[in-house]
């Protein structure tokens, strides 16, 4: 029969070396989660049109062809018209007729360009996280996208439990946003395995000392 004896000291340092894997584990998780989470917006937002895989979009996508009429017309209006600027959204597509080069450009802008995106990125500041350039970019060419409640983190912290639930409400996306969701779920993967190395050896190191 092999007896095994532990001093009272020995059961401290046990105690104290149990202590802080458990803090270690808390730690480690958390932050896992929270750069897991951050690599999985920055992802699905990248795999979201237009210019999908690009950081950013193309100035562009921001507006619509103008189209300069060899023949004023009179379509719907007494005004006579002399630009012609055709759209398409997820719902309807038509053409808009105006009299005026400033007409036709105000038509023409796409006001709110890169929304399926934001709804994203703008996440990353919900779990402590700055936007990139790209990002700002976006924002600052289509302001009217921060007025919108396009998107949620609801968390769930506690001493245990590290959850956030990330939600994307731009309807106009839903057509591709499995896709999107795919790309950032492997990058939140690939996050998660390297946490978890890293943990493994800091476990390692603590129970060492």
């Amino acid at each position: 029969m092999i007896k095994v004896y532990a001093t009272l000291e020995q059961e401290k340092e046990l105690t104290a070396a149990l202590k802080r894997m458990v803090e270690i584990t808390r730690t480690e998780w958390r932050k896992a989660i929270t750069d897991a989470s951050e690599a999985f917006l920055q992802a699905a937002s990248k795999e979201t049109p237009p210019d999908k895989g690009r950081a950013g979009i193309m100035a562009k996508r921001y507006n619509r062809p103008i189209i300069k009429l060899k023949d004023p017309r009179y379509p719907n209006s007494r005004k006579r018209t002399r630009y012609k600027v055709p759209y398409k959204t997820n719902k309807k597509q038509g053409s808009k007729y105006v009299s005026t080069k400033k007409e036709a450009k105000e038509a023409a802008k796409i006001k709110h360009r890169g929304i399926g995106r934001a709804g994203w990125f703008l996440s990353l500041l919900n779990i402590g996280k700055p936007l990139t350039a790209a990002h700002q970019r976006i924002l600052a060419k289509s302001p009217k996208i921060t007025q919108e409640n396009i998107n949620r983190v609801a968390k769930e912290l506690s001493y245990d439990k590290t959850v956030f639930e990330i939600i994307n409400s731009v309807e106009q996306i839903a057509n591709y946003a499995e896709r999107s969701r795919y790309w950032g779920l492997i990058k939140a993967k690939n996050k998660i395995n390297g946490a978890t190395k890293e943990y493994k050896r800091r476990i390692k190191q603590e129970w060492q000392k």
